[in-house]
């Protein structure tokens, strides 16, 4: 059986190796939702055709509540532009400052441990 530090270090580094596999896709993910375009098919148009709706009248449940004004890229898209911005590296952005926030709170667990055992 592992002791209190001993599991809270086998947590740190299951939790490092979580977020570097999963860090990836939630930088694609992050920018899918980001980067909606107009799109091309839809701005060169100034009013629709005559049998369809109005962008007033068109207002449903579906699941395409923007009338397909906005294009939303692609997982491979946005790991292209990634790709050619930052390199490989550039999947991993933002990974270092939550490692940090991870240390942080194994050391204050640590503290708190050290304390609670001092006063014992």
């Amino acid at each position: 059986m592992l002791g209190p530090l001993e599991e809270m270090a086998v947590g740190m580094v299951s939790g490092v190796v979580a977020k570097a596999i999963v860090s990836p896709l939630s930088n694609i993910a992050v920018r899918q939702q980001t980067a909606s375009a107009p799109s091309k098919q839809r701005s060169d148009k100034a009013a629709p055709p005559p049998d369809q709706p109005t962008a007033a009248e068109a207002v449903s449940s579906d699941d395409e509540s923007d009338d397909g004004l906005y294009s939303t890229p692609t997982a491979l898209e946005v790991a292209q532009e990634i790709m050619d911005e930052k390199g490989w590296t550039g999947f991993w952005s933002g990974f270092k400052s939550s490692i940090a926030l991870v240390s942080c709170a194994l050391q204050r667990c640590s503290n708190t441990r050290r304390r609670h055992l001092a006063r014992s």
